[in-house]
C-alpha cells in the first residue's frame, strides 16, 4: 500500500468512526432510558457534530 492509499484508507476510517459516534450520541440524547445520560448525550452532540463537520472539510483538502 503507498503512502497515499494508507492516508486515504486512515481518513475513511476516521470519517466512519465520528460518524458513528455522532450516531450513538443523537440516538442517546433522543431516545435514552437514562436522563443523566439524555442529558449528557444531547448536550455533548453539538461539539462531536461540529467535529465531524471539521475532519470532513480536511479529508476534502
Amino acid at each position: 500500500m503507498s503512502a497515499d492509499d494508507l492516508t486515504k484508507h486512515y481518513h475513511s476510517k476516521q470519517g466512519d468512526t465520528r460518524e458513528d459516534v455522532v450516531d450513538l450520541f443523537k440516538r442517546d440524547g433522543d431516545e435514552g432510558d437514562n436522563a443523566d445520560l439524555t442529558t449528557w448525550a444531547a448536550k455533548d452532540r453539538t461539539a462531536l457534530e461540529h467535529d465531524l463537520m471539521t475532519s470532513m472539510n480536511v479529508d476534502r483538502e
